[in-house]
């Protein structure tokens, strides 16, 4: 049985626009998010992701759903 990519893949234009959000975004909550997403694309393990910023693993593999089918718009 095959698993699943343990890292997101981005384009340039996607790390591009989570840099963005994650810098920018006047929530704190989406900030939250794209960092993240970055921090799991340069190498980092979903765990890790979710321990570094004191979040429930869950919340991290449901926000990484949301962005490989919805994109940005998913972490509105």
């Amino acid at each position: 049985m095959s698993r699943k990519k343990a890292h997101i893949q981005l384009t340039d234009d996607e790390r591009i626009t989570l840099q963005e959000g994650a810098k920018n975004h006047p929530k704190s909550e989406f900030r939250q998010k794209c960092h993240a997403l970055l921090l799991n694309a340069w190498g980092m393990s979903q765990k890790e992701v979710a321990d570094y910023l004191d979040i429930c693993p869950n919340s991290f593999t449901n926000l990484k759903k949301a962005w490989e089918k919805k994109g940005i718009m998913g972490l509105m």
